[in-house]
């Protein structure tokens, strides 16, 4: 049983602070499409997805099934510059009410 309404990828979204709490499911996509087209995004995706498949092509779908790893494994000052390629103004901290 999921524990949480919000989908996983506005859930990771929202932890390294590329959308804010009150971000819509729709806007979340969108970002989410976005940080997974990025260029250095992909290019680790791509790395990652030989690694486990050493035997094969990477899939197109690479991009999309190791995002989340791979923002986990960003530093601050790789997901800052990944928040100016993709026009995103960095998210204040938002109290719990």
């Amino acid at each position: 049983m999921r524990k949480q309404q919000t989908p996983s990828y506005s859930v990771l979204l929202m932890k390294h602070k590329l959308v804010s709490p009150r971000a819509t499911a729709i806007d979340c996509w969108a970002v989410w499409q976005r940080v997974c087209e990025d260029p250095v995004v992909r290019e680790r995706s791509m790395k990652r997805a030989k690694k486990h498949r050493p035997n094969q092509l990477p899939s197109v779908h690479a991009g999309y099934t190791y995002a989340a790893p791979i923002l986990n494994a960003m530093t601050a000052a790789e997901l800052a510059a990944l928040r100016d390629r993709l026009g995103v103004r960095p998210v204040k901290e938002f109290a719990v009410l």
